[in-house]
């Protein structure tokens, strides 16, 4: 069965794309209602709010994504029974409170402007010191420090693991590290979404409307943020085998109930 610790994370990690999906909900409904009547710019709060969910949760995802390399080469080294839950209960709301907090700027004006993508699409513009001092914070805790370890993390395990006598269920410590590992995948699209408006924020002119540069950014960074969210359900219910038994049993269990009703 699946540890504890490591449903947590997994929770954990699926709430972030939960809340980042929100964000790219609301924006595109807005763009949508916005394209087809002459109601004028969207509310700055809604567009903020959608912003903050779509930074607060791409953060989470990366903070958690390092959390489980770390737990996964934990339980490795240190066995289950020894890797205590409440710990990683604690670390939880920890990185919860950093992901929203330090996320929190984008509601004031002085730290990030509103600027509107051919009146449709918001998006948010530097304001000047401020703007690089939240991006400075934002890049090196998130998108380096939770990158990295999300890298170097299942490498090392998988070398443990290949070097050392493991006891305990060595197959599922295998499919966690290697899940970890192509968790990549859809964290390199995330860490690539989730930068982008750093380097609008790098290459934007302070005060001016370069319409087509955030043009072009609003939509590479909708692509990739988009794209992020795919691999790691796929990911799930190929390393995890109970979690895949669970939902076949789901799924053939309301067919069945389904052919049920029909028969009668």
């Amino acid at each position: 069965s699946i540890p504890k610790t490591i449903k947590l994370v997994l929770i954990n990690l699926f709430s972030g794309s939960v809340i980042l999906a929100l964000g790219l909900i609301i924006i595109f409904i807005a763009d949508v209602i916005l394209s087809g009547c002459r109601c004028g710019e969207p509310s700055d709060f809604v567009c903020r709010l959608a912003i903050w969910s779509i930074t607060a949760g791409g953060a989470s995802r990366l903070e958690f994504v390092a959390l489980f390399s770390s737990l996964v080469f934990a339980i490795v080294k240190n066995r289950e029974e020894n890797v205590k839950l409440s710990v990683f209960i604690v670390l939880s709301i920890i990185f919860w409170l950093i992901s929203l907090i330090l996320n929190a700027p984008v509601f004031i004006p002085e730290v990030w402007q509103l600027t509107f993508v051919g009146g449709v699409t918001c998006y948010p513009q530097p304001t000047g010191i401020n703007t690089f001092i939240h991006v400075a914070f934002y890049f090196t805790i998130f998108c380096m420090c939770g990158f990295t370890v999300t890298i170097v993390m299942p490498i090392v395990t998988i070398c443990y693991i290949k070097h050392n006598t493991i006891t305990g269920d060595t197959a599922l410590y295998k499919a966690m590290a290697k899940f970890a590992l192509f968790l990549l995948i859809g964290n390199g699209a995330n860490f690539t979404g989730l930068s982008t408006p750093v380097f609008l924020a790098l290459f934007a002119v302070q005060g001016k409307e370069n319409v087509e540069t955030e043009r072009i950014f609003s939509y590479m960074e909708g692509i990739f943020l988009n794209i992020s969210l795919i691999p790691a359900p796929i990911l799930v219910l190929v390393y995890f085998k109970p979690v895949r038994i669970k939902i076949l049993q789901m799924i053939t269990g309301t067919f069945g109930r389904k052919i049920k009703a029909k028969g009668k």
